[in-house]
Order: structure tokens, then C-alpha cells, then sequence
């Protein structure tokens, strides 16, 4: 099943079968709906979007400095061992570097 869309230019488009009238009720009612939405809006509202804002600015800076070390390599890591050492020792691999537990298990 195929739709057609329209462009607003386009003869059969839904806004040419309007009156300016038409037009100019819809837009009101648009209208006072959007200013009985603001109307409700309240302190509890602001201070969600102030978190919200205070959230999304302290995961973008964590996620940089994430980016930031994970370019250095952590102490005790080194580069991947051959397979027979890597069998005797706890490893945890990431990428192209092994880490190794130290201690007993």
C-alpha cells in the first residue's frame, strides 16, 4: 500500500480544502492549548529540566575524561603474553593490553 504526500503547493493537500477562517480556528485552538500547557508549568517542572541539564553536563564531562585515560595505559598492564602464561595467571584483557591479578586466589 502506497501514500501520497503532498506538498503544502500541491492541489490535493488538506489545507486547500480550508477557508482562511479554517485556518485561523485551528490556529487558536493551537494556541490556547499551548498557553494552558505553559500556564501549568511550575517550579517542579523547572527544577526537572534544571536536573535533567545538570545530568546530561556532568555525563558529557565524565565521558571526556573517560576518553582522556583511556588513552594511558593502566600500571601493571602490559602488553598480551604468549599463550602459556597466559593460561598460569589470572588475566583480564581490554583490547590490545592484559592486565595480571597479583596476589594468591
Amino acid at each position: 500500500m502506497t501514500t501520497a504526500t503532498y506538498t503544502s503547493d500541491h492541489p490535493n493537500h488538506p489545507l486547500h480544502r480550508l477557508t482562511p477562517e479554517q485556518i485561523e480556528e485551528i490556529g487558536d485552538a493551537f494556541q490556547a492549548i499551548h498557553d494552558e500547557v505553559k500556564a501549568d508549568l511550575g517550579e517542579r517542572d523547572a527544577q526537572y529540566i534544571r536536573n535533567l541539564i545538570l545530568f546530561h553536563r556532568r555525563l558529557a564531562a565524565l565521558s571526556r575524561i573517560v576518553l582522556m585515560a583511556s588513552r594511558y595505559p593502566r600500571r601493571g598492564c602490559s602488553a598480551p603474553r604468549d599463550s602459556a602464561s597466559r593460561r598460569s595467571s589470572r588475566t583480564w584483557r581490554s583490547g590490545t593490553t592484559s592486565c595480571t591479578a597479583s596476589g594468591t586466589g
